[in-house]
């Protein structure tokens, strides 16, 4: 093992996968949560809330964290063998993410509120367990609805950025901002403070997307505005955040954003979700006719489908989703990147479908029921999955992917609406895999993980939220074909560091601990 540079201390601790069960598919457990509207859903309510997967307590088990707009959100603390204690806490939320907001080593949880400021649940953790600390977080005074986190300026914290959905904010009844400002603010963390400003006045985001789209080295924030609103794209410079460039072609209402390296080249790309049926006989446009009716229009270059960008260096971002077989998904909401079957391609999923009386008001209970989609990448294109039987139709919001059961391959969790979570455990078997998780005393979100087989080289990026309204856990997967033989791993912390692990195994989990000196610090003795 290799680290620079030298003022850091790296332990890798190597553990291997529980026993796996091995169906050929997905296998569906109901958990212990659901997400409801106060009565019939309609409009704004219908959009439900997202879900967190990652570590709270620190035994390299990933812990489920589900948001409710009504009433309690729920922590799922995972025992092993796909057992969970449940805890109810007294909060509603719509975006979640586990991320350690006062570098104390501690994981803590924070919900998006849509009309009021994000609220932190603050782990305190002693001789009879952890417990949340409700509390605000200073100098965080905006309303709401998306949000991510990123160390922007590169000062060992992380940073908080949240847009406003106006939309909820100016039409439903009794909902307002509270006096709360809207819009897009970028907080910078000052020693455990936030420092708020303003960079756009007014938002209609569903999501957020903060990544180094350039390759420049410093985060862009992408804003993904709903009803035809034009995204927004902002760029740091000297004279602060400044408008960047769209993609000629993009989303008529974005619902989420997804990244990954789809075709290994060492560039991640960008998925975005909207709506769009994936059939267009007569009962499935007789359904959705409403929506195409009071969709007509948008700005120039907007499509009500999904988009898929690639960076093609000078020329942008290009969409390229109607030649990969991704365009269309139905009403979709969370979709994210993830190696299903472990062939060494990423995989996509998707969760759709949608209730409102006031939308489809000709449709029993007013739901457009639709399946949730899995699509397998084939390398020059996706192709749908329905055998891996992850075509559920409860109605999903947020989703997140993970190792739940330790056995090397991802499961997935969705917040249904009206309906319970649903865990769906992969018994696919297929190929090998390796799975990173990074601790240290510096935020690990950002860090570029880059894995160098015989097969080819594999990229991932750690990310605190993606999908719609969902918060990502701290533990990289890849996925590689058995007769695949793995090399050598490389891992980019957010602040330059760089760590090479050579001696690699399949089929095991290594957990990377990195205590950081930073400048003008003596190391621990």
């Amino acid at each position: 093992m290799e680290s620079s540079p030298d003022r850091s201390e790296i332990e890798v601790h190597v553990s291997s996968y529980e026993e796996e069960a091995c169906s050929g598919s997905f296998v569906s457990h109901r958990l212990d949560h659901e997400t409801r509207t106060q009565g019939p859903a309609v409009l704004f309510e219908s959009n439900g809330s997202g879900v967190a997967i990652g570590d709270l307590d620190d035994d390299s088990d990933l812990d489920i964290v589900l948001a409710a707009m009504i009433g309690d959100s729920t922590v799922l603390w995972n025992r092993g063998g796909l057992e969970f204690t449940s805890q109810r806490i007294a909060h509603s939320g719509r975006a979640v993410a586990i991320v350690d907001v006062d570098a104390d080593g501690l994981s803590d949880i924070v919900l998006s509120r849509g009309s009021l400021p994000p609220l932190l649940l603050r782990q305190e953790v002693d001789e009879s367990g952890a417990e949340f600390v409700i509390q605000a977080m200073r100098g965080v005074d905006a309303a709401a609805y998306a949000m991510d986190w990123s160390d922007l300026d590169s000062d060992g914290d992380l940073d908080l950025v949240t847009a406003s959905y106006d939309a909820e904010l100016n039409v439903s009844a009794g909902r307002t901002a509270g006096g709360n400002r809207s819009g897009v603010v970028v907080y910078e963390n000052v020693d455990g403070a936030f420092v708020g400003n303003t960079i756009v006045d007014s938002s209609h985001a569903l999501a957020m997307l903060v990544r180094d789209l350039d390759g420049d080295g410093s985060s862009e924030i992408w804003i993904g505005n709903d009803f035809g609103f034009p995204d927004v794209i902002l760029s740091h410079s000297d004279f602060g955040w400044v408008p960047g460039t769209l993609p000629r072609s993009t989303t008529m209402s974005t619902m989420g954003f997804s990244t990954g390296d789809i075709d290994n080249d060492g560039v991640a790309e960008i998925f975005a979700t909207d709506m769009r049926p994936t059939s267009d006989d007569p009962e499935t446009a007789a359904a959705w006719q409403p929506v195409f009716d009071s969709m007509q229009g948008g700005a120039p270059g907007q499509e009500m489908a999904n988009a898929l960008y690639r960076n093609h260096g000078g020329d942008g971002l290009q969409n390229e989703a109607v030649g990969l077989g991704l365009a269309a998904t139905g009403w979709s909401w969370s979709a994210k990147f993830g190696d299903l079957d472990h062939d060494g391609l990423l995989d996509l999923y998707v969760v759709n479908g949608m209730m409102a009386m006031d939308v489809f008001p000709h449709l029993p209970g007013g739901e457009l029921v639709e399946e949730n989609v899995a699509l397998a990448n084939r390398g020059d294109g996706f192709v749908p999955r329905p055998e891996w039987n992850l075509n559920s139709i409860s109605s999903g919001r947020g989703m997140s992917m993970g190792d739940l059961d330790g056995d090397g391959d991802l499961d997935i969790v969705v917040n249904n609406l009206n309906s319970p979570s649903e865990l769906f455990e992969n018994q696919i078997c297929g190929g090998d895999s390796l799975e990173v998780e990074l601790v240290s005393n510096r935020p690990v979100v950002g860090s570029v993980l880059t894995l160098y087989t015989s097969a080819g080289t594999l990229t991932r990026e750690l990310t605190a939220v993606s999908g719609y309204l969902s918060g990502d856990p701290t533990t990289a997967h890849f996925g590689f074909s058995k007769v695949a033989e793995v090399s050598e791993l490389t891992v980019s912390w957010p602040l330059g560091q760089t760590t090479t692990i050579t001696g690699l195994a399949p089929n095991t989990h290594l957990r990377i601990e990195a205590a950081f000196v930073p400048d003008g610090e003596s190391p621990a003795p």
